[in-house]
């Protein structure tokens, strides 16, 4: 049974010791907007890696409540970035921009990343110098202070390949094909994850849990079922398209 507590790794995370030593510089983007609640915890989580970013990028999509104080807070320790309210995808893509090490980590301001979350995917890259994207596995777990009656009468899954905050990437490869569709509220991940398919990008999915998916009552994707199933069809769509003038 998976506990759903990110502080208690269980089973899924045993993984053995991670390589210490790499080449890789890594930057990790954290695009947040109005996250005052769950902010420094996930900037915690990038701080306690075993293998320490080269940079940390916060990136303000316009936020009007205390998140800029909470990320200047942490003075020289990251790279704090105000853009005006565009979206995530357009606050994702102003950190690669910005970005400078070899390969760029995500980090939704409101989830948590394994300890040893780079140190394992980097070490990836290491095993596999042809590879330019790593994925793997998130586990959902519900945030403590959500009251249990507005909990779906659900069980969690276990892990499962994740969204974005699971991915270390090649910074090159969003040079290559570009970053993500800013016009897309929902879905933007899977546009991005299919163009690079296509393109040729060398995939691995590490089948370990690096990254915490926290649930609460302003997640984002809930209350949104319709919207994204209309995103879902439209990548599909345009994937089948860009086949099809491919042939």
């Amino acid at each position: 049974m998976v506990s759903g507590r990110p502080d208690q790794p269980d089973r899924h995370d045993a993984a053995g010791p991670p390589r210490s030593g790499t080449p890789w510089s890594v930057s990790c983007i954290v695009p947040v907007f109005n996250g005052e609640e769950y902010l420094a915890q996930a900037l915690d989580s990038i701080f306690a890696q075993t293998l320490p970013a080269l940079e940390v990028l916060v990136v303000d999509d316009g936020s009007s409540d205390g998140t800029p104080d909470i990320a200047r807070g942490y003075a020289d320790r990251v790279v704090y970035l105000r853009v005006p309210h565009a979206g995530q995808s357009a606050a994702r893509n102003h950190g690669i921009r910005a970005a400078r090490g070899d390969l760029v980590a995500f980090l939704d301001a409101d989830d948590l990343a394994h300890p040893t979350k780079l140190a394992r995917q980097a070490a990836r890259f290491e095993a596999r110098p042809d590879l330019h994207f790593s994925r793997a596995l998130v586990l959902d777990f519900w945030t403590p202070e959500l009251p249990v009656e507005l909990r779906p009468a659900r069980e969690l899954p276990g892990p499962h390949p994740g969204p974005v905050s699971t991915w270390l990437v090649r910074r090159e490869v969003f040079q290559r094909i570009g970053g993500f569709e800013p016009t897309m509220r929902f879905g933007e991940a899977a546009e991005w994850y299919h163009r690079a398919r296509e393109s040729g990008v060398v995939i691995d999915l590490l089948a370990e849990v690096v990254a915490y998916r926290r649930l609460h009552r302003h997640n984002m994707t809930r209350g949104h079922r319709e919207e994204q199933v209309d995103s879902l069809f439209t990548v599909i769509q345009a994937a089948m398209e860009r086949k099809r003038r491919q042939s």
